[in-house]
């Protein structure tokens, strides 16, 4: 599970707006919510408005159990400057249409469980546990606000990485539209 994973991941919840609320209908016995009441939950959503967006990514903490402290500051270093390129993209009419019943379906094919999916009233809250093709496992909270062309995020993950231990991020993720698609 790597961040760039998650980025779509977050730019489709956070333009998901205003849908409902799959905790409170979690009946898998183990706390988890089925992918058909997150899809519920998402159905319900406002449709995000197609066009072009920039995402803006601000990394707000970093650490990673496994690197001596002079290389925690080069990897910090590495991921802030590839979130400083930000992120444009095209949000077509049919993506808008179907992104957040599609995110839950791509969750469900990625093998995450989802714990928490709650997308109502203009404000996003989920957690999830998701596992990597290589076996790695990672687990994903965000919460903010949103409407049908902005986002406010903070993304709260832990994941452990091969060479690296474990490592936590929380990260700000701002999106909004910026016009007709280019």
């Amino acid at each position: 599970m790597r961040l760039a994973q998650f980025s779509p991941l977050v730019i489709a919840i956070a333009l998901s707006a205003c849908g409902g609320s799959a905790e409170e209908e979690a009946t898998e016995g183990d706390g988890s919510v089925s992918v058909e009441q997150a899809q519920a939950a998402a159905s319900g959503a406002i449709k995000p408005t197609p066009g072009q967006y920039q995402t803006n990514l601000e990394l707000l903490e970093f650490d990673s159990a496994g690197l001596p402290e002079n290389m925690k500051k080069v990897a910090r270093d590495a991921v802030e400057s590839g979130f400083a390129q930000g992120n444009s993209f095209c949000l077509t009419p049919e993506e808008a249409e179907n992104g957040p019943e599609q995110m839950v379906k791509n969750l469900a094919e990625n093998d995450c469980t989802i714990r928490k999916f709650d997308v109502a009233g203009g404000t996003v809250d989920t957690d999830m546990s998701c596992t990597a093709p290589d076996g790695s496992k990672g687990d994903v909270k965000m919460a903010g606000t949103m409407t049908a062309t902005t986002s406010e995020m903070i993304m709260d993950m832990d994941q452990a990485v091969p060479r690296l231990g474990s490592v936590h991020m929380k990260v700000k993720v701002n999106s909004r539209r910026v016009g007709e698609c280019t």
